[in-house]
C-alpha cells in the first residue's frame, strides 16, 4: 500500500456509486481529471486491495443466454452500508426524495 489518499478516494468514489457499474479505467481518468495523477492497474490493484479486506465484493455480468460470464465492466456492493453512511453521510436518495 503506497498511497492512503487514493485508497480513500477510490473507496469514496466505489460507495458513491454502490451497483452501478464500474469500469476501472474510467475510475482511473475520473481521478486524473480532479488533479489527481494515477493509472488503470494502480487503480485496479486499490480496488482489489479493498475487495480482499471484505469492504467491497465485486459481481460480474453474467450473459444467461450463452452462459458465461462477461468480461465487461463489474459492479461493486459495499459489505455494509453504514460504512458508507460514516464515511459520506447520508444523501438525498438515501431518503427516497427527489
Amino acid at each position: 500500500m503506497q498511497n492512503i489518499t487514493l485508497l480513500i478516494m477510490i473507496g469514496n468514489f466505489l460507495m458513491d456509486n454502490v451497483g452501478n457499474q464500474t469500469s476501472i479505467r474510467n475510475v482511473a481518468s475520473k481521478l486524473t481529471s480532479g488533479t489527481y495523477k494515477t493509472n488503470d492497474k494502480t487503480v485496479g490493484s486499490y480496488i482489489d486491495y479493498l475487495c480482499r479486506s471484505f469492504l467491497f465484493y465485486p459481481i460480474q455480468r453474467y450473459d444467461i443466454k450463452r452462459k458465461k460470464y462477461l468480461e465487461s465492466d463489474k459492479k461493486y456492493y459495499l459489505s455494509d452500508l453504514s460504512f458508507r453512511f460514516a464515511e459520506l453521510g447520508p444523501k438525498d436518495a438515501d431518503y427516497g426524495h427527489v
